[in-house]
This record gives C-alpha cells, sequence and structure tokens, in this order.
C-alpha cells in the first residue's frame, strides 16, 4: 500500500477520485490547513463508502475532523493526521467501525501529498475491511490512451554528421528539441555534446565505420539548459558516389513523453494491483453479450468459484434466476446509453447453494470509435444489508412483543378497505375494537413480565379464533382491532364476536398461574355504520365505551346505539 501512494503528488488527486467511485473501502481526501498552533484538516473528498464508515454526508465537504465528530474521536483521528504531518511518511491505524450492517474491524492508511513545490498539501486515508481480503487485478488500458495522443504527434529532429561525430548540419525540429543555436553546433562532435553518453557514441561510430547501420535505441540527452530529453535515435550511414560512407544521419525522436506514460503505466498497474489486493469488490470484464473474460482471484474467497472456472462462461448463468431478465436489462440499458447502472441481484453461492444478495456497478468501456466493446462489473455482497433492512421493515410493521401486526398496518389495511368500499356497491367489511378488563391489575399484583406474556397469550388466541383473512392488530397496551374483510351480514360479525367472547371465558396459563381475563369489544360495519376511516373509527370506539359502560364483558354494535 505505500508504493500505491508514495509517488503520487497533488495533481493526481483527481485519478484517485474516480478511481474510487467504484471502490468500497473508504477513501478520504483530506485538505491541510497550516496553522501556527495546530494543523487543521479539512475533508476535501469522500467516496461513498468512506461517507457510510464515517457517518458523514456530503454537508461536511470543507469542514475539519473538529466540525464533524465528538471531541474523542476528534482527537484521536487529529492525532494520526499530526503523525502524518509531521514525519512525512505513511500512519497506520485500526479501529471498529459500526455500520447498518454489522460491526467490522477496519485498518485505515494516511498517506501525506505533496505538490511539486514538495509542500504537503493533503493526507489521504484509506480505511477497508480486515474480514474478508481479495487478490485483484485491473484494467489500466486506457492508462494508454492518456499518452498516446502525445507520442502520436512528436516530431523527429534530424541531424546528419561525418564520419568522426562532427555536426554537420540539422533540422528545424532538432534545434526546437535541444535548444542550441547554428553556431554552437557547427563542426562540434556528438561525445562533446552529450559527454555523458560518450562510450556508447564512440562504440556506435566504429560499427558506423564498419559499415553498420544502428537500429532505434534510447538514451537520455541534454538540452541547452541542462534538463534531460529521452530520445530514441536511429543512426543510417550515407555513401558517397564511389561507395564510401562519407556522413551518418541521425533520426532522433522525443521520447520523453513515452518514457513518463510507460512508467506511469507501471505505477498505474502497481496501484491498481495494490488497490485490488485491499478490496473486496468481485471485479470482472465481460463481452457485450455477457461473456466473461476475465474474473478477479476474490470470487473464490467470496462464492467458492475459481476464477478461472468462470472464464469464458456467461454472467447470466451465475444470476438467480428470477432476477435474469433484469440484470439483462440493466446492462443493455448501460450498453445503450454508454453510462453506468447499478444493479441489485441474487445469486448462489457455490459450496452451500444459498442464495446472497449482490450489488453491481456496470460501467462501459468504449473503443477508439466510440463503440462499448466491453464492460467492468464490479460487484459485492449486500446480504447482510438486505437482512437489515428486512428487519428493519419488520420493525416498522410488526408489534414487537406480541408479534401482531402494528398499528401502521392496520390503518393501511383500513384505508384499501374502506376505497373497496367506495368502488363496490355490495362489499362490506366489519371492524372490532377490543379492550382489556383490569389488565393493570394483572400487571400490579403479578408484574409486568407476567403482563408481557398475558399479552402473547391473548394474541395467539385471537389468530386461532378469526378467518385466515382477517387481520388482527395490537394498537397498544391491552387494546387490539380486528379488521375483517368481505363481511355478508351483521349476524356473521357476530357469531365471529360470540366465539371471542367464549373464547377468552377460558383460563390462560401464564408461568404455573392461571388467569382469567375477558375483552370488551366494539364493533362497526363498512358501509352500514360509516364511509370513511374517521367516522368508522369513532363510530366503533363509541360502541366499545358504551359496552364498557354497562360493566358487561360483552360486545356492543355500533348500530346497536341507534336503536
Amino acid at each position: 500500500m505505500e508504493k500505491f501512494l508514495q509517488n503520487f503528488h497533488t495533481a493526481q488527486l483527481e485519478t484517485l477520485r474516480q478511481l474510487a467511485e467504484v471502490l468500497t473501502d473508504g477513501v478520504f481526501i483530506m485538505k491541510v490547513k497550516r496553522k501556527e498552533t495546530q494543523q487543521q484538516y479539512l475533508y476535501e473528498y469522500m467516496n461513498e463508502a468512506a461517507m457510510d464508515i464515517a457517518r458523514l454526508s456530503p454537508f461536511y465537504i470543507g469542514s475539519s475532523i473538529q466540525d464533524c465528530m465528538n471531541e474523542e474521536d476528534a482527537n484521536f483521528l487529529q492525532m494520526k493526521y499530526d503523525q502524518a504531518f509531521t514525519t512525512h511518511t505513511f500512519v497506520t491505524y485500526s479501529d471498529y467501525v459500526i455500520l447498518p450492517n454489522g460491526q467490522f474491524k477496519a485498518e485505515t492508511f494516511l498517506y501525506p501529498i505533496h505538490d511539486n513545490e514538495n509542500t504537503l498539501t493533503h493526507i489521504i486515508g484509506i480505511t477497508r475491511n480486515l474480514s474478508h481480503l481479495s487478490i485483484k487485478t485491473s484494467e489500466v488500458r486506457h492508462v494508454d490512451r492518456l499518452f498516446r495522443s502525445y507520442i502520436d504527434n512528436t516530431e523527429e529532429a534530424l541531424v546528419m554528421f561525418d564520419m568522426n561525430q562532427h555536426i554537420l548540419n540539422v533540422n528545424h525540429a532538432f534545434y526546437q528539441m535541444f535548444g542550441f543555436s547554428k553556431e554552437e553546433l557547427l563542426n562540434v562532435k556528438l561525445e562533446n555534446l552529450q559527454p555523458q553518453l560518450t562510450k556508447s557514441v564512440r562504440s556506435h561510430f566504429n560499427l558506423l565505420n564498419e559499415g553498420e547501420n544502428i537500429s532505434r535505441f534510447s538514451s537520455k540527452w541534454k538540452r541547452k539548459d541542462g534538463s534531460s530529453v529521452w530520445i530514441s535515435t536511429n543512426f543510417t550511414t550515407l555513401p558517397n558516389e564511389s561507395g564510401d560512407q562519407v556522413a551518418v544521419v541521425a533520426f532522433i525522436q522525443d521520447i520523453t513523453k513515452e518514457k513518463m506514460a510507460k512508467q506511469a503505466l507501471e505505477e498505474s498497474q502497481e496501484r491498481y494491483r495494490l488497490i485490488a489486493n485491499n478490496t473486496q469488490d468481485l471485479i470482472q470484464l465481460l463481452d457485450r453479450d455477457g461473456t466473461i473474460t476475465y474474473a478477479s482471484p476474490s470470487h473464490e474467497i467470496v462464492l467458492g468459484i475459481g476464477p478461472f472456472r468462470m472464464i469464458g462462461d456467461n454472467l447470466y448463468n451465475y444470476v438467480y434466476l428470477e432476477e435474469r431478465e433484469d440484470v439483462k436489462s440493466a446492462i443493455n440499458d448501460s450498453i445503450q446509453s454508454k453510462k453506468g447502472e447499478r444493479i441489485e441481484y441474487r445469486m448462489p453461492r457455490s459450496s452451500s447453494n444459498e442464495l446472497i444478495w449482490m450489488e453491481a456497478n456496470v460501467k462501459p468501456v468504449s473503443d477508439e470509435e466510440g463503440n462499448v466493446a466491453k464492460l467492468i462489473f464490479t460487484a459485492r455482497d449486500i446480504t447482510k444489508r438486505k437482512e437489515a433492512e428486512r428487519s428493519l421493515k419488520e420493525m416498522a410493521y410488526t408489534d414487537y412483543l406480541t408479534g401482531l401486526t402494528n398499528r401502521r398496518v392496520f390503518e393501511e389495511f383500513l384505508h384499501k378497505a374502506m376505497a373497496r368500499v367506495k368502488r363496490s356497491d355490495d362489499y362490506q367489511f366489519g371492524l372490532m375494537y377490543l379492550d382489556g378488563n383490569e389488565f393493570k391489575k394483572v400487571n400490579d399484583t403479578l408484574g409486568h413480565d407476567v403482563g408481557d406474556e398475558l399479552l402473547v397469550s391473548l394474541s395467539n388466541r385471537l389468530l386461532s379464533i378469526v378467518r385466515e383473512e382477517d387481520l388482527v392488530s395490537r394498537i397498544g397496551g391491552d387494546e387490539f382491532a380486528i379488521l375483517l374483510p368481505d363481511i355478508k351480514s351483521q349476524q356473521e360479525l357476530e357469531k365471529i364476536a360470540t366465539r371471542v367472547m367464549d373464547k377468552m371465558k377460558e383460563p390462560i396459563a401464564v408461568e404455573g398461574q392461571l388467569i382469567h381475563f375477558s375483552f370488551s369489544i366494539g364493533i362497526a360495519m363498512a358501509p352500514l355504520d360509516a364511509t370513511s376511516e374517521a367516522e368508522l373509527l369513532k363510530r366503533a370506539d363509541q360502541a366499545l365505551y358504551s359496552a364498557k359502560q354497562k360493566g358487561s364483558t360483552g360486545y356492543m354494535f355500533s348500530s346497536w346505539l341507534n336503536s
């Protein structure tokens, strides 16, 4: 990882930002604000994973560490960043990170970044999960394209020597390349112009005098101002009419930028390799039809499938059948729009055949003509996140104690039932409000634990009484509501209410004790008693109140109040 960023400087930060967008490791770019007493470190960039890890949002871009977290965490981070700032070397530390899908141990690397004047301007932080490391490689062909225009547009310089290295003539491109004047070059020997190359120049001219030409070779020449330029040279001898070699022409091509490109490519390959080694993404390179031409080694760890087994196979064969068409559609959309797409899908794990949830980013790669030739498919396991989402959803719709649906679900179903009443002339449904009698006495005398167990038992008993299509919800405390769809008559509701009352006469065994418990019930029907949700709830509540007032452990219909 040290080699990954040791040659970075400020001008290359944009490259890091682009790469960070497809990683699940957290990438932080912190701007250093120098102060007399203590440096400040400002959040200049965070990728999505970094914002998840730090629990921050884009709103905090431009803020300091102290502005974004509590004092203890800020002081800890300040100390680590100060260490990187003071030593000008990378610093690493471990920490625990809490996310919605669980806790993991994270390792963070801090790298100081300097500008061209060697001033420390930024510190880059990379946070990775220590739980699952994988080795990956990355496509770097685009790096070649970054420098191709430089190489294609380089002009060749020409210089003519006699057989003893003396310069006879040069062209305009040579003057432009090296900065010498004509007077400074006339009759000067090449080894005197480039003394650092004396040994190789003499060797080459010995071969030239023997009648051999010198194919292209590279070397570093000096310009007049002392700067260096890498060149590729081709020496060709020129004979006179008698066939004697009398001159040498050198075609010189400035390959400095090509050398830089090669070095940058090698550094990029090393950076990408090191990043791939420390990220958990599954990386695939796909043809347009989904054929896998590359699969990262991490597939062995995450899926139990060797990457070489996947090459030549089709991605869709690894996607769960129910989501296969969705994945195909997303990839086709990416090809047509030439833009990235994000997909969620399931796939079986090879070792156990269990289904795991994956989230993938699809990135189209265009050829020189602008047509999509390949697709980079980067996926990660989000099963824990999906399970967390499911749990949160259950919590939002389920009563935590009894497992019944809660008030929110009840109100949604009531809304749908009333909407159906308004659409249909013959549809009716019933609503029962149930309120326990003397439940507080149970809590006060036997304790809240017994009271909770009683509520669970009551819930199970209610579920056993009503029809399969009926909805039983706990509204709060010992209050329940039963929504009974598609009721044909009031007599049908009365039979269900009678079953409830009869069943409740049976004592309930809780923690070795038999408890006698009863409900009072208020009943209303739609559209007989009301044609709006609010009015129906009001009528059922009034009927319940009336049943309570009579001291009855029975039920009361709203329609009876009118009579």
